[in-house]
């Protein structure tokens, strides 16, 4: 009689198999955690510098928009600094080739409306009727608009707006006869100059940068009120502000020079040399880029930013993000007021 004998085997794990399941699960955990730690590194990095460039391009674009449009609205009596009001189109001219405190004051319809007459005006005698091709900044709040003209720079008293119809009372210089003649299609329509003061102020440990609008009764309506004290993540170390003057030497030699300071008081026969603006800073993020191990892993290591040639600002701290900020403003309006200053119509 044969017996069947039943082998009653028993599975499971070696010790060597064991071992390596566990060192294949600690290696995908491990690379899991470091991407995700790399990723969390990528994406504050990437918060921080999005930050920093979109806060310095807003500030950026709305100083240098205000400046382009200076002198847009003045007249050839008006630019001369010397004759009637003194400084109409700039009244303070105290830039900064750094860290030094700056100070411009200066008129520029900026903020207000800017188009042109889609059809030629009607009326008479100064009492017009103005189609204009758009609306969009016309607010019934507006009571004075300037108009452009061949033969010079009306300024005429609104008393009514109706969508895109404007229509006026007088103008000054008084006009006779038909609108048509003086304002027909294409004329340019602007509101009034505004007052603008661009400030900044550098107290080391803090640093202010502020655009105000100046109201008529004195107070202030802030357009960039940037402050390190209400956002200490953020610095602005570094401003330049300077004036390109177009001068002659002395020796029949035309000559082309950026000065960070013009006497406006004392020979405000130089505003009218100025021919563009150039502003330039350094945004600086105080937030950590990573956590150092090792708080001198990048002693003696710096970088220069420089907004304009040899006018640098030099960051020895590597876990900061620096962002340079510029613009050539060349003010054509301006401009032309001084290489049309003779003519007389």
């Amino acid at each position: 009689m044969k017996h069947k004998v039943i082998q009653n085997k028993k599975l499971g794990f070696t010790m060597i198999e064991l071992m390596v399941s566990i060192f294949i699960t600690l290696t995908v955990i491990g690379t899991f955690f470091k991407l995700y730690t790399n990723s969390i590194k990528v994406q504050r990095n990437t918060a921080i510098r999005s930050s920093v460039n979109t806060l310095g391009e807003q500030m950026i674009e709305t100083i240098g928009s205000s400046i382009r449009l200076l002198g847009l609205n003045n007249t050839f009596v008006e630019y001369d600094p010397g004759v009637g009001v003194s400084g109409t189109i700039i009244a303070d001219a105290n830039g900064s080739a750094g860290i030094d405190q700056a100070s411009f004051r200066y008129f520029s319809p900026f903020g207000g409306p800017i188009t042109k007459l889609s059809v030629d005006s009607t009326g008479t005698n100064g009492a017009c009727t103005l189609t204009l091709e758009n609306s969009g900044s016309l607010d019934a709040g507006i009571n004075e608009v300037n108009l452009i003209a061949r033969n010079g720079i009306y300024k005429a008293t609104v008393t009514s707006i109706t969508g895109n119809v404007v229509i006026t009372s007088v103008t000054t210089p008084a006009i006779a006869g038909d609108c048509a003649a003086i304002f027909p299609e294409g004329t340019v329509l602007t509101g009034p100059n505004n007052d603008f003061l661009l400030t900044y102020t550098n107290g080391g440990a803090t640093t202010l940068l502020r655009l105000v609008r100046v109201l008529p009764d004195g107070t202030q309506e802030s357009l960039i009120d940037f402050s390190s004290l209400s956002n200490p993540a953020y610095q602005i170390p570094y401003f330049v502000l300077q004036f390109m003057r177009e001068y002659d030497d002395g020796t029949g030699t035309i000559k082309r020079e950026w000065f960070s300071e013009i006497d406006e008081t004392g020979s405000p026969d130089l505003l009218k040399q100025v021919k563009a603006v150039r502003i330039g800073f350094v945004l600086l993020s105080d937030q950590e880029r990573v956590k150092k191990k090792v708080a001198s892993a990048d002693a003696g290591i710096t970088n220069s930013y420089c907004p304009f040639d040899a006018m640098c600002f030099d960051l020895a701290d590597q876990n900061k993000t620096a962002y340079v900020f510029r613009r050539v403003i060349h003010i054509r309006n301006y401009d032309y007021l001084g290489i049309n200053s003779g003519i007389t119509y």
